[in-house]
């Protein structure tokens, strides 16, 4: 019994269909979780700013009041 070689080319049907699956189930959500992770990051990071500001504001207004007091 011979044996039969078989090739299957890269753009094939299961291929095209494989990769398709792989970009909607794995790239795409990675994709998304970075951007939202930069953006979470961007905000944690001006909230902390944010703070940062209002407590050094309030350190300044209280040593003014002790001062003109």
């Amino acid at each position: 019994m011979d044996e039969v070689e078989v090739s299957v080319s890269y753009a094939s049907g299961a291929y095209v269909t494989g990769f398709l699956i792989m970009l909607v189930g794995v790239v795409l959500p990675m994709v998304y979780m970075v951007l939202q992770n930069k953006k979470a990051f961007k905000a944690s990071v001006k909230m902390l700013r944010d703070v940062k500001n209002v407590e050094t504001r309030e350190d300044r207004s209280s040593s003014d009041m002790k001062e003109t007091h």
